[in-house]
């Protein structure tokens, strides 16, 4: 069910997005990047001492980002994924749902042959299910890259640090609140066509750690596998 409402929800703003009359966006100097993603990630819990756990996500969502005429931006990333082939400390538990989404003010630095862009912002990382829960959310900054290698092709990249994280536990891993770090990485090949469509497609790696929240962690919770987006750009 939760992963129909997301499918459904990225494509209804998808659609919205694509359906608002290009010059009305030009009238307020925006160029907009909308795409719908899939991740197919492999999922785990890592425990001090015993209890790892592992699983499958497959996550849907979408990613926007809006650039102005000035070197400033916007970028909204919302994914939500439900789980399956729990095993280890958690495979006797019913599958749940994991999220990840953020909201970062970006600027721009453009290049001859590419651009940098640094970003801060707002970010939470969770995972849910019949036995335990697990939230990381905080401030989040980084940057990340785009170098042409082609007239159509480029190579991009990016790193988002999350400093210091609130963090909660609860269930059968441990029960507890602390501070802690994250960290998201990705790596990856775009192809932007003539008529504004973008396909992109790379490696993503998320890692969490709860800190000191009781017995049985500090753990880390980490998703890593290929992503594939598809969008448009415009006007």
């Amino acid at each position: 069910m939760i992963r129909t409402r997301t499918v459904a929800l990225v494509l209804f703003v998808a659609l919205a997005l694509a359906l608002v009359p290009t010059s009305a966006l030009a009238q307020v100097n925006l160029t907009h990047t909308v795409k719908v993603l899939y991740w197919s990630t492999n999922g785990t819990v890592t425990r001090t001492g015993s209890g790892n756990g592992t699983w499958n996500s497959s996550f849907y969502g979408i990613d926007y980002q809006g650039q102005s005429s000035s070197p400033w931006g916007l970028r909204l990333q919302f994914a939500s994924g439900t789980q399956g082939s729990l095993g280890g400390s958690i495979g006797a538990f019913g599958a749940g749902t994991d999220s990840i989404y953020s909201i970062d003010a970006t600027y721009l630095r453009p290049g001859e042959t590419g651009f940098l862009r640094g970003f801060l912002g707002y970010g939470s990382i969770s995972f849910s299910n019949n036995s335990s829960m697990f939230r990381s959310s905080g401030i989040r900054l980084g940057g990340d890259f785009t170098l042409p290698v082609s007239p159509h092709w480029s190579l991009s990249g990016g790193v988002a640090y999350y400093p210091s994280n609130a963090t909660t536990v609860s269930g059968t891993i441990a029960s507890g609140s602390a501070s802690a770090t994250a960290t998201d990485y990705t790596i990856s090949l775009q192809y932007a066509a003539s008529n504004q469509i973008v396909v992109e497609g790379g490696y993503r790696t998320v890692s969490a750690d709860s800190g000191p929240v009781g017995a049985g962690c500090p753990c880390n919770f980490g998703w890593s596998g290929f992503f594939l987006t598809v969008g448009r750009t415009f006007p």
